[in-house]
């Protein structure tokens, strides 16, 4: 399949997505009410860290498993996945134990900020996530195959899935936290166990099989893994750390109003990521063949393309309260500066997601491991400065997490720029030889 009909049909099954996220949020919100949507969410945000601990290994996997399958290499594409999933299980196995022991032994109400009893939840949450922590590995295995329509596919269909799910809770069953992380987990499972099915067909030598671990296999997944892993963990506490301070500074009502902003501005920018998808992949294909020139024309082209999801992110940002208030069927509390940071937020964001597709495939990972990890140190005092200290509340934390967005981007942007002009000067000067 080519790269502009798996962009197409990438970007044609994000509104189905969102048109599921619009008749998903409200409906949970009704079915647990403002506190316990809050805290779920929050719940959820810091149980979904566990993705950022396989070490980089899944995208360590994804990367020489194009290469691999480029190169027609069936005996490298069966070690590669046996060591994959074997690396995965044995550090999803110790996640698990250590996750449950925290869970069991600390005061975790204090943590969260509520009287509610979430033990249970935290526990079912932990044990859903690890599993499809290792099923998931189908998501890299579609990549390499150039196959990214199927894992925006599989996005849809974990939402279907919930959304049914929750529905069906909503007209039966009395509120409860623990049945919404049954119902999220097994629309996962049951998503993952599918599109499994469909990558093995694919491709024989993609379906786990029993023997040793591949030491050299071990040593090239790992020593690129490491580096992903690195600059995940940076990203995970860019992106995904708000909502805990929001809650710890503000209390769980601020969290939903912060997250449904959140959400909404995301189900436009979905639009936008799920175009770049296949990028990945196709630009370690690109590279491999050493065609910069393609790569270099598709960086601009990328980020050319995000200036009409930038306008329409203005638009919404004046819109977005009477909007909201019919979607939701409430009216929340928006601080003020809230919308159209919100409107900022994502527009960086999606420019950020155009350079670290470029970036990682290519394995330029350096620039992004030092803006990372520098900013993952700066986030969370300057996000509590801002919001207590100057008093600007959620506003605050979401301004922190701009500015140092702000200074990864452009530092990424001109390492991208030297690094594919010095690869077509190169490939020049060897054509004029």
């Amino acid at each position: 399949m080519s790269l502009r009909t798996s962009i197409l049909l990438s970007t044609a099954l994000r509104p189905v997505g969102m048109f599921i996220s619009i008749i998903y949020t409200p409906l949970l919100l009704s079915y647990l009410g403002q506190e316990q949507y809050g805290i779920w969410v929050t719940i959820l945000s810091v149980i979904n860290w566990i993705n950022y601990f396989d070490v980089g290994i899944g995208n360590g996997y994804r990367n020489k498993l194009t290469d691999a399958l480029e190169n027609n290499d069936d005996g490298s594409v069966a070690a590669l996945t046996r060591t994959a999933y074997m690396l995965l299980a044995g550090v999803v196995g110790i996640v698990f134990v250590v996750g449950m022991i925290l869970v069991l032994s600390l005061d975790v109400n204090a943590f969260f900020n509520t009287d509610l009893s979430i033990k249970a939840v935290l526990g079912v949450s932990l044990a859903f996530v690890c599993i499809n922590f290792v099923a998931a590995l189908c998501k890299p295995q579609l990549f390499a195959l150039q196959h990214a329509e199927l894992v925006s596919l599989m996005a849809v269909s974990v939402n279907g899935l919930t959304l049914l799910f929750i529905a069906s809770l909503n007209a039966c069953l009395p509120r409860s936290m623990l049945l919404v992380a049954i119902s999220v987990g097994m629309a996962g499972l049951i998503t993952n166990i599918v599109f499994s099915a469909i990558s093995w067909k694919s491709h024989k030598g993609l379906r786990p099989s029993r023997g040793p671990l591949d030491r050299a296999n071990v040593m090239s997944i790992c020593f690129l893994g490491v580096i992903f892993f690195l600059v995940q963990i940076s990203a995970l506490i860019l992106y995904t750390t708000d909502n805990l301070i929001i809650m710890g500074c503000l209390g769980a009502a601020s969290v939903t109003a912060y997250s449904t902003t959140y959400n909404a501005f995301g189900a436009v920018g979905s639009l936008a990521t799920a175009a770049l998808s296949p990028m990945w992949s196709k630009v370690t294909q690109t590279a491999a063949n050493g065609d910069f020139s393609w790569i270099m024309k598709a960086l601009k082209k990328s980020l050319l393309a995000m200036v009409p999801f930038a306008l329409v992110f203005g638009v919404l940002a004046f819109a977005f309260k009477p909007i909201a208030k019919i979607w939701l069927g409430t009216e929340l509390n928006y601080v003020p500066g809230l919308i159209p940071c919100m409107a900022i937020y994502y527009t960086l964001f999606l420019i950020g997601s155009v350079l670290s597709s470029i970036a990682n495939g290519l394995g330029r990972t350096k620039v992004q491991l030092i803006t990372g990890l520098a900013g993952a140190v700066i986030n969370i005092p300057l996000s509590v400065f801002l919001c207590l200290v100057v008093k600007l509340d959620a506003t605050g934390v979401l301004l922190a997490t701009i500015l140092t967005m702000a200074v990864s981007n452009v530092a990424v942007c001109v390492d991208l720029a030297m690094f594919l002009k010095t690869k077509m000067h190169g490939a020049s000067a060897e054509v004029g030889a």
